[in-house]
């Protein structure tokens, strides 16, 4: 074998685990901002349920969205799949919460958390 055949084979074999260790960082990612989303839904159903109980007041509904708010933020900026639940909780305060809740709700729901 010609070095010139070792030195391609050597190349050939060197892309795959730096194509191979790219696609595990970028799954990594998408699964952070997964995370992300989860969290913050698990404030939205929260605020869900103690507006469905009416023992809660509006001002603790909002807390509880105020509080995914950032988080949401966090995983809209890491994967443009939950831009609209980020955008929906910009609305928090602005919208009255039995307005922005079902939207926030079927945001939760379109991406499975």
């Amino acid at each position: 074998m010609s070095r010139r055949q070792a030195a391609r084979r050597w190349s050939r074999a060197a892309i795959l685990p730096v194509v191979l260790g790219g696609g595990l960082l970028l799954s990594a990612c998408g699964s952070g901002a997964s995370g992300l989303a989860k969290q913050a839904c698990g404030y939205i159903h929260k605020a869900s349920e103690l507006q469905a109980s009416g023992n809660a007041t509006p001002s603790r509904v909002t807390r509880e969205l105020q509080l995914a708010g950032p988080i949401a933020a966090d995983a809209a900026g890491s994967s443009s799949a939950w831009q609209a639940l980020s955008a929906n909780l910009d609305e928090v305060g602005t919208v009255p919460n039995h307005v922005v809740l079902p939207a926030l709700r079927a945001d939760c729901n379109a991406v499975g958390v």
